[in-house]
């Protein structure tokens, strides 16, 4: 009887002993993951100027430097460019010369 009380008691102690440890192991790695986060914000992003680089190239690219227009007309500087092409969009969405598709002819069927 002694012994099997000895048991309980021991197992009441290991499963303290265990409930303790998961909590010190648990505090330690929130301080670790704490810690770390707190050097990333202190040294910032090592990717930075990855990333700048990128989007700086990005940006040189999708600057327009030359066009030509529909005669073959090369233009260079900015406000021939943005003449160009606002010539070019308004021939291209004008009705001038273009046909008109009518639906007259044809029935729709609702869809229900």
């Amino acid at each position: 009887m002694e012994n099997q009380e000895y048991t309980q008691a021991s197992k009441s102690q290991e499963e303290d002993f265990y409930s303790q440890l998961y909590s010190i192991r648990r505090e330690e790695e929130e301080k670790w993951r704490i810690k770390s986060r707190q050097v990333w914000l202190k040294s910032g992003d090592r990717n930075t100027s990855f990333f700048h680089k990128q989007a700086t190239v990005r940006q040189i690219r999708s600057n327009i430097t030359t066009i030509i227009d529909s005669v073959g007309n090369q233009h260079k500087d900015q406000a021939s460019i943005k003449n160009a092409a606002t010539a070019h969009f308004k021939e291209l969405l004008s009705e001038k010369g273009k046909k008109r598709i009518t639906l007259t002819s044809y029935s729709i069927c609702q869809i229900k």
